[in-house]
């Protein structure tokens, strides 16, 4: 299944899984941006992206704790990213501005595949809970 993010204007962005893009927005919007944010790898023109991926693919399997606690350590800085970021994002909607991004679970039975669980709180405080598979 191939993950594709489709730059629709400045301020709104789609979020397509399979062959049918549609627009998102509110809390969408977000967990799009969160999720993005800890995927890229980072740039440092934009001052943003996590790169979990690339630490997990240059992770040791037998250092499970280590990697770990990479993995949290790019979660909290692809928050501080984003709210770095949103603070020029007048035009944002209360639904689309990050309130909290909390870690909830970093598994890895055999140290090539991670389980991540995140939730994601916007500022009219809903949340989600999202999980990521690397």
């Amino acid at each position: 299944m191939d993950l594709r993010v489709i730059q629709l204007s400045s301020e709104t962005v789609g979020l397509t899984l399979g062959v049918s893009p549609r627009m998102v927005s509110g809390i969408e919007a977000l967990v799009q941006q969160v999720i993005t944010e800890l995927l890229s790898d980072f740039d440092v023109n934009l001052g943003r992206g996590a790169g979990l991926e690339s630490i997990i693919s240059a992770a040791a399997p037998a250092d499970k704790g280590a990697t770990k606690g990479q993995i949290i350590t790019a979660i909290s800085s692809a928050r501080a990213h984003i709210l770095a970021n949103q603070q020029a994002g007048f035009e944002l909607l209360p639904s689309e501005r990050l309130k909290t991004l909390s870690v909830l679970k970093v598994d890895s039975l055999d140290g090539f595949s991670w389980d991540i669980e995140i939730q994601v709180v916007n500022f009219e405080n809903e949340a989600v809970t999202t999980s990521l598979a690397l």
